[in-house]
């Protein structure tokens, strides 16, 4: 502000900040008022108490989103205050993640709310002040809701003084968020402008005609005049200034006074004098215009205001130089040159510069009218312009795509001319002074803002149909290169929300221009690539195509489009996944069970999630039933069966409700169309004729479930999103929860409410649920809490249910009406008695994420549940014991395998307490998992003749399997005091020997499962290994008490003394083929050779593992030996030299229990770049080695792997891997480092090779 003016807002200011009443300032102004400028001075006036700001700006892009408020403010806060510093200081590094992760809301309450707290009581005078300018120009959105209830929260923070200024225009949805919880100064204008305002207007008005020398005595009444045509709008002072000055002065003076005289007085309209100022200075530019030059000037004007970005002179050359209208650079100068007093400042000379607009109150004066579509204004001034946003974003879209298409020059592979592939992006030496010169300003402006200058209704457009063919060739030939620039210029997540908005625009229009939607399907496709390989993409540019595009699914159009022109890259030889897996398809989540239910036989499952997929399983086997359901277009929030089961139902955010024919998968009918946000719940009648559905936008629907009609219009009175509908046992009554904390029962029939809301939740309602007899209502909240109501009074049924730690997400009734049972974002299931509301048992735990809905099955005996974990679990409702998961996996560790005899199967057991077969070769189950211990299995063996397996557990029992059903054969074999360690069985399958925790080896009849003889007991501490020799007339055994024990197999005798020499616990013993040496691993980190006859040990230890040895096996020729680590390495030795055959084998993720096979081929997919000395850094990037004296250098990038993959990874060497995501990859024709460039066989481009 000029000296001298706004004191009167600033004398109010001041006494304000010594109130310690109020501590939220909003002063609010029509646009122009000058609350930017009151703003602005206030951080100096007030600068002494440490002012920090955010000042919103809608034409740039930072300072237009909300999410990034809180935290400019705190990066400010911790610069001017120490002890705010500290405390976010310690906060970022007990939580380092978290910026990427936070929300508004969580962000306020950690970077300013705790911050401020953390000041001491003696230093509270000195908190620094908050200042947030043009709260209105923030994004329209729900990070803007979320926003503003952050700021009604400080100003209703108890005992909270500090203060924080917000400025703004009066809009109706700042007033009700902050209007009666803040102290307001309103800046007035229009014919409620106060003098002081008017006199400020004159002041400033003085300093300029003085500053242009301007004669005021031939104007003796402008100075009035002008402060009343301002009617307190400093913008309309300064643009009339601005008008002046830039023409002869004297004379435009004259011109304004005289066209603003015709208005006569003051309108109620506080902006028709400034409209009234645009037409002047827009009828001084196009006056004297060609209809040629009006045309290009609109085009160009039309471009400055609409941008979603600033323009500057250079984007404008290169732009209008690629349009088909061909706007040379001549013209651009004299137009900009005609507009200087429209824009905040204009240096022709900086090429560069970005052109700002005076003021955002340009943008209102040429909103198109709501008819004509067209710029439009009720003023008497000419010529009108055709200046629309329709029109100029068209162009603009038209015009940032055709470059992006056309220039080879500028957007081609290799943008960055990057030298190797090895290195990340923030590891190359001067990338940003080096991407200025190779990535011009223009092609930026293209690469980040084509997609937001899309029309929204491209199909009514003039040129929409040659812009989405246009948009198409720019996918199909150039979509890598602009991905290229997006990773260069670190807008990787920006690339992904561009696919997102290009995809419901191009799906709609290609519908309506095209008849098909394979534009919308290739952004699609796109988004998924680029959040599956979003740490690949954004950390190393080269891995678009080393890494990305040859790991993408086999049925991805991306691949599938451009594969054929990167052919010199790995490839996956063993891939199963045709489509994206679930994680991938949704941005941001990752895919998620969000809803389950039963059949009404129980038989099935259905459930929704995150991925858009409805999937139907077998209650009883967890096995898919069919293909997954497809055809929503976002995350599937609802689903639930027909009473008769012959329909699902479900709900999306896609804002449709789609019916399933559950025999043959196939859609029934079209989507049901009619809420205008989110689908989040649907429920069928009892008698399955019709369907409700609630929404996001706040209302509920009944539908005809046979002809997919709306019946009657929606039911409205709640005050936001319905999260939550159900029928009442016998159809007359709909109940449902919402985001605004209440329950409310409605008459199924009529539509009408039915008595008042259900009123106690402290927070929103997620779930609710009628008891079978329709009695009582059930709800959950997110105040972690679930309540019990009368239907028919409305009345809480006793207390709240307590329990959950965080929201309840989901609730439902068991069939009989005396369980409840819950689910919450604390990941645990609860089950309480429905008449005493107490808890029943301990919770269920098992998910690893929030559980996000549960179901009873209709015999009441079994719990499915759905988690964000992604999995399916099924429960005993009894015993809370989990029956079934749908996964073909161990769900723990593994801690033994076998390989069969014939090499063909492999058995394992796990911490799950399951044992699983597996077929060797292909690496998938082989049926269900043999079920019967009750703690973990701690060893496994098959037979010689591989027609039995022979288990032992941590519940001290030993079973006989038939390898071929799974069915357990015989009773457990019971006698061991404690686990059973280890077992096998002889080699003419006639015994089991087992070695136990309680000391003891039990020889066993294979066929009775009698004991046979006596425990051998001799060791002094636990048996952890036994092994029969070859010939099967010994024992050998392995204990804590750090000896190894050879036993007589007829008389059960020690033979001979112990076996003595590791310093710690024998952890594996084996014999050699000929039976004439053994081998000992230990937790002493060394290996041993024993001659079997004399006892005596052989050489000297083998050493080279870094921690407990806990496998050794003989090669079948018994010339070598391989052992396993807790290292989680596999090391090779030759058994007569005692030397290390070859470098560790790497691969592992964690222990290695039990090495299973030696195989000694070479593997031809590999090449010598995959070593086992490469390793798997914290990223997923498969790196190559490093020598310890470069030990600190930034890793060298190899590949990087998929998450999912990375335990399945095969290295070289492996002949198998068994793993949910199996990875086995072919490098032969893999060009990476200094030759990656060579990758691309179409390229024709000699910048793009970099030597």
């Amino acid at each position: 502000c000029l000296t001298g003016t706004r004191q009167h807002i600033f004398d109010s200011v001041d006494s304000w900040l010594h109130d310690e009443k109020s501590n939220l300032l909003w002063i609010s102004g029509s646009p122009g008022a000058g609350k930017s400028a009151v703003a602005s001075s206030l951080v100096s006036w007030i600068g002494h108490r440490n002012c920090v700001r955010f000042f919103f700006k809608r034409d740039i892009p930072y300072f237009r989103n909300p999410l990034n408020v809180w935290r400019t403010i705190a990066y400010q806060l911790a610069i001017v205050n120490i002890h705010i510093g500290i405390y976010l200081d310690k906060y970022l590094e007990k939580e380092p993640t978290y910026l990427g992760n936070g929300q508004c809301t969580d962000d306020f309450k950690i970077f300013i709310v705790e911050a401020f707290k953390s000041i001491p009581s003696e230093n509270l005078s000195q908190a620094p002040i908050i200042i947030i300018d043009a709260l209105d120009e923030c994004d329209t959105s729900e990070e803007q809701k979320m926003f503003l209830n952050s700021l009604a929260d400080w100003a209703k923070e108890p005992e909270f003084n500090f203060k924080m200024i917000v400025t703004s225009r009066n809009q109706k949805e700042i007033q009700d968020a902050i209007g009666d919880c803040s102290y307001h100064l309103h800046i007035h204008t229009g014919e409620a402008v106060d003098t002081a305002s008017t006199q400020d207007i004159q002041i400033f008005l003085r300093d300029r005609f003085q500053q242009l020398k301007v004669d005021l005595r031939n104007f003796p009444n402008a100075i009035n005049q002008m402060s009343q045509y301002a009617a307190g709008l400093f913008i309309w002072a300064k643009l009339a200034i601005s008008y002046i000055s830039a023409g002869v002065a004297t004379q435009r003076l004259e011109n304004v006074l005289m066209n603003m005289g015709q208005l006569g007085q003051v309108k109620n309209d506080n902006n028709l004098n400034l409209d009234r100022l645009y037409a002047q200075i827009l009828y001084s530019i196009f006056e004297n215009c060609t209809q040629k030059e009006k045309k290009q000037y609109e085009m160009i004007l039309g471009s400055l205001i609409y941008a979603r970005s600033p323009l500057s002179i250079n984007i404008l050359e290169v732009i209008f130089d690629n349009h088909e209208s061909k706007i040379i650079s001549e013209v651009i100068f004299t137009a900009l040159g005609k507009f200087s007093p429209l824009l905040l400042s204009l240096d022709l000379n900086d090429r560069d510069a970005p052109l700002y607009l005076c003021h955002l109150s340009l943008q209102d004066f040429f909103q198109e009218d709501p008819q004509e579509g067209t710029y439009s204004k009720d003023l008497p001034l000419e010529p009108q312009l055709d200046i629309c946003h329709v029109t100029s974003t068209e162009n603009l879209a038209y015009i940032c795509i055709g470059l992006l298409r056309y220039i080879n020059k500028e957007l081609h592979f290799n943008m960055g001319q990057l030298e190797s592939s090895y290195i990340a992006n923030k590891n190359i030496t001067g990338l940003s002074q080096r991407l200025d010169k190779l990535i011009s300003k223009p092609l930026r402006f293209s690469c980040q803002w084509w997609h937001e200058h899309l029309p929204d209704n491209m199909h009514t457009c003039s040129n929409g149909g040659k812009l989405l063919k246009e948009a198409g060739i720019f996918m199909k030939n150039k979509l890598l290169f602009w991905l290229e620039v997006m990773s260069l210029t670190e807008q990787i997540p920006a690339a992904a929300g561009a696919m997102q908005y290009a995809k419901d625009i191009f799906k709609a229009s290609f519908d309506m221009i095209l008849n098909n939607s394979e534009l919308g399907d290739i952004c699609q496709d796109i988004s998924c690539f680029i959040f599956y390989f979003k740490k690949a993409i954004e950390t190393s540019t080269p891995h678009i195509y080393l890494s990305a595009l040859p790991m993408a699914p086999l049925m991805s159009l991306l691949r599938q489009g451009y594969e054929k022109d990167f052919q010199r890259v790995l490839s996956i030889v063993n891939d199963r996944r045709k489509g994206w897996l679930r994680e991938v398809q949704v941005l941001e989540q990752g895919a998620a069970v969000l809803t389950v239910a039963f059949s009404p036989d129980g038989k099935h499952i259905v459930s929704g999630s995150s991925d858009r997929a409805i999937q139907m399983w077998d209650a009883k086997t967890g096995e898919a039933v069919g293909e997954p359901l497809q055809g929503h277009q976002d995350v599937v929030s609802t689903v639930t069966f027909s009473p008769d089961g012959k329909l699902i139902v479900s709900g999306s955010l896609d804002k449709t409700i789609q019916m399933w024919d559950t025999k043959t998968g196939e859609a029934v009918g079209e989507p049901l169309k009619g809420h205008q946000h989110s689908v989040l719940t649907v429920a069928f009648s009892p008698d399955g004729k019709h369907i409700v559905s609630g929404s996001s936008d706040k209302t509920i629907q009944m539908w005809d479930a046979k002809t997919g009609e709306a019946v009657g219009e929606p039911l409205q009175g709640l005050q936001d999103s319905v999260l939550t509908v159900a029928f009442s046992p016998d159809g007359k009554h709909i109940v449902s929860g919402s985001l605004d904390k209440a329950i409310q029962i409605w008459d199924a029939k009529t539509g009408e409410a039915v008595g008042e809301p259900l009123q106690g939740h402290q927070d929103s309602v997620s779930t609710v649920a009628f008891s079978p007899d329709g009695k009582h209502i059930v709800s959950g909240s997110w105040d972690k809490t679930i309540q019990m109501w009368d239907a028919k009074t409305g009345e809480a049924v006793g207390e709240p249910l307590q329990g959950h730690q965080k929201s309840v997400s989901t609730v439902a009734v068991s069939p009989d009406g005396k369980h409840i049972v819950s689910g919450s974002l604390d990941k645990t299931i609860r089950m309480w008695d429905a008449k005493t509301g107490e808890a029943v048992a301990e919770p269920l735990q098992g998910h690893q994420d929030s559980v996000s809905t549960v179901a009873f099955s209709p015999d009441g005996k079994h719990i499915v549940s759905g988690s964000w974990d992604k999995t399916i679990r099924m429960w005993d409702a009894k015993t809370g014991e989990v029956v079934g998961e749908h996964s073909q996996r161990h769900q723990d560790s593994v801690l033994t395998v076998a390989f069969s005899p014939d090499g063909k199967h492999i058995v394992s057991g796990s911490l799950d307490k399951t044992i699983r077969i597996w077929d060797a070769k292909t690496g998938e189950a082989v049926g269900e998992p043999l079920q019967g211990h009750q703690d973990s299995i701690e060893t496994v063996a098959f037979s010689p003749d591989g027609k039995h397996i022979v288990s032992g557990s941590y519940d001290k029992t030993i079973q006989i399997w038939d390898a071929k059903t799974g069915e357990a054969v015989g009773e457990p074999l019971e006698g061991h005091q404690h686990s059973v360690s280890t077992a096998t069985f002889s080699p003419d399958g006639k015994h089991i020997v087992s070695g136990s925790m309680d000391k003891t080896i039990q020889m066993w009849d294979a066929k009775t499962g009698e004991a046979v003889g006596e425990p051998l007991q001799e060791h002094q501490d636990s048996v952890w290994t036994v092994a029969f020799s070859p010939d099967g007339k010994h024992i050998v055994s392995g204990s804590s008490d750090k000896t190894i024990r050879m036993w007589d197999v007829k008389t059960g005798e020690a033979v001979g003394e112990p076996l003595q020499g590791h310093q710690d616990s024998v952890s594996i013993v084996a014999f050699s083929p000929d039976g004439k040496h053994i081998v000992s691993g230990s937790l002493d980190k060394t290996i041993q050779m024993w001659d079997a006859k004399t006892g005596e040990a052989v050489g000297e230890p083998l050493q080279g593992h870094q921690d407990s040895v806990l496998t050794v096996a003989f090669s079948p020729d018994g010339k070598h030996i391989v052992s396993g680590s807790l290292d989680k390495t596999i090391r090779m030795w030759d058994a007569k030299t005692g030397e290390a055959v070859c470098d560790p084998l790497q691969g592992h993720q964690d222990s290695v229990w039990t090495p299973i096979s030696l195989a000694l081929s070479h593997d031809a997919h590999q090449t010598s770049c995959f070593t086992h000395q490469c390793f798997i850094n914290t990223d997923g990037w498969l790196c190559l080695p490093k020598s310890p004296d470069l030990e600190l250098q930034p890793d060298k990038l190899l590949f990087w792997i998929p998450h999912e993959s990375r335990q399945g990874l095969w290295w070289p060497g492996n002949t198998a891997v068994i793993s949910q995501y199996p990875l086995q990859l072919d490098l032969s024709n893999f060009h990476h480092g200094e030759d990656w460039t060579t990758c691309y066989v179409k390229n024709d481009c000699p910048k793009c090779h970099v030597k």
